[in-house]
């Protein structure tokens, strides 16, 4: 579950956190938006940093509706509340003065996991999955992910490269199959 909210209402005037628990802030929540894949922080902890390096406005009503836009796809859903769906992590996006910060609890674990800025995010947790490049206009929609490596990424090929591939392999099993 992602959350859009003001930072009035997690920190104190010295930019100390002050909530232990979503649910303290759920009902200043500008956006409650479910992905089916929301999980762990090296995927969505990430996405959303790089989401929210390029969306910098201050503005709490165009910070949520910008990320129900950019993130939404097939397995996301807007609810009206943070206990509205059962989901294992939930992240809240702060929106104010200077405070570009997000945090993740682990529901299930009951635990804070992080509060940190994008780039904090970023260096301890990316990883090289195909993240969404948000810098240059991309969004969650129509976008297969492969949550595996750059590297082993099959859908990758040049145009012509798998069907070469599939002749290749169709005569490998012809051979293999082949009883003369």
């Amino acid at each position: 579950m992602i959350m859009v909210v003001p930072q009035k209402y997690g920190f104190n005037e010295d930019g100390l956190m002050t909530i232990l628990d979503p649910a303290d802030v759920s009902e200043f929540s500008y956006l409650n938006m479910y992905m089916h894949h929301d999980g762990y922080p090296e995927w969505q902890g990430v996405q959303l940093a790089n989401w929210r390096l390029v969306n910098t406005s201050m503005d709490t009503a165009r910070i949520a509706a910008k990320l129900a836009h950019d993130h939404y796809y097939d397995s996301s859903y807007l609810y009206p509340s943070l206990d509205s769906c059962d989901h294992q992590y939930t992240y809240i996006v702060w929106v104010g003065e200077e405070n570009n910060k997000i945090t993740c609890f682990d529901r299930y674990k009951s635990k804070h996991v992080f509060t940190m800025t994008p780039n904090q995010i970023k260096t301890k947790y990316e990883t090289d999955m195909d993240y969404t490049d948000f810098a240059s206009g991309k969004t969650r929609y129509k976008t297969t992910f492969n949550h595996t490596r750059k590297s082993v990424v099959v859908d990758q090929y040049k145009e012509g490269e798998m069907d070469r591939l599939k002749y290749h392999a169709k005569r490998i099993i012809d051979m293999l199959t082949n009883e003369d």
